[in-house]
């Protein structure tokens, strides 16, 4: 049995700009996803998950699939299978995880990396994590028929602070920062791709307005590097601040958010708050000098920053 797993991310600087040409600052996280596998003689992908249940497929189906999207629980999963298996050797394929996949945390990327990475040391494949992330990043393709940015799978597998572009990859990587991201779930997700779309939608009608916007977050991650090298977090959550009003200009934001950012805002030890990821719903982050324990009516998650990325347990 080779047990792997992979870290989760949240997003401190530069959503839906990295969309647009611009990088992003990605944070990997301490809460992981775990993956195990073992050859089976079944000629099977049997998949056990403590989340969604049991599933299992005949290797022959998996090889012949083209699109996933139906598969809707495992499909990230069978794309891993497909992108590496070689033969019909039936697999067994055990996943945990320390966080709940609708908290908008990177579930996916890092199920994806874990396992790619997981079926690769069984299939005795010597893979660097720049292998990882681009067979990781080829099989999220796979599985959702269109290519996002991939700064999800690059936290998953590098950990750390990346500074990340979806032209360039990982830029640059900080391994040596240290302060608590208090996580705040709003309750409810809107899956990315719908929330793409709906600001697309928005930005058809006012090109040039969007344009500036996403030229504007841009800037905010050049300063955003600025206050990381120099360890300086007040200005940093000066900058993620800022960050969000682009982010509401955007429609990234809605009432929760509002009112949970505000709410980190507002607290003496937090130094800056925004909404991470793609928006309407998933979660709101502060930076802070210490947890915050609760906020009314909401779950809070005290996180720090994983600088492994994925590895062997």
């Amino acid at each position: 049995m080779i047990k792997v797993s992979a870290p989760g991310k949240l997003m401190l600087l530069g959503e839906h700009a990295v969309l647009n040409g611009h990088s992003c600052l990605v944070a990997a996280i301490n809460k992981r996803i775990f993956v195990e596998t073992a050859f089976n003689n079944k000629k099977k992908v049997n998949i056990f998950s403590e989340e969604f249940g049991e599933y299992s497929i005949g290797i022959c189906d998996v090889l012949k699939t083209q699109n996933f999207e139906t598969n809707k629980n495992f499909k990230f999963v069978l794309s891993a299978v497909k992108t590496i298996l070689s033969s019909e050797q039936g697999v067994d394929i055990k996943i945990s995880s320390e966080f709940p996949s609708n908290f908008g945390l990177g579930s996916s990327a890092a199920l994806t990396v874990a396992t790619v990475h997981s079926l690769s040391v069984l299939f005795n494949l010597s893979l660097s994590k720049q292998q990882v992330f681009q067979k990781s990043y080829k099989s999220v393709f796979n599985a959702q028929g269109k290519l996002g940015s991939g700064f999800d799978i690059a936290a998953s597998t590098f950990g750390g602070i990346l500074l990340y572009s979806k032209q360039k990859g990982v830029i640059k990587q900080f391994t040596n920062l240290d302060f608590i991201i208090n996580a705040v779930y709003s309750g409810y997700k809107i899956p990315t791709p719908e929330v793409i779309k709906i600001i697309q939608t928005k930005e058809n009608v006012a090109p040039e307005k969007y344009k500036l916007i996403y030229n504007r977050i841009g800037d905010l991650v050049d300063k955003g590097i600025e206050c990381l090298k120099q360890k300086n977090w007040e200005n940093f959550g000066k900058v993620l601040n800022d960050n969000q009003v682009l982010l509401e200009q955007l429609g990234a934001s809605d009432s929760t958010l509002d009112y949970i950012v505000q709410k980190l805002q507002s607290d003496p030890n937090i130094y800056g708050a925004k909404l991470s990821g793609s928006g309407l719903g998933d979660c709101a982050i502060g930076i802070g000098k210490q947890n915050l324990n609760k906020l009314q009516n909401f779950q809070v998650l005290n996180l720090k920053i994983d600088t492994q990325g994925v590895q062997r347990c």
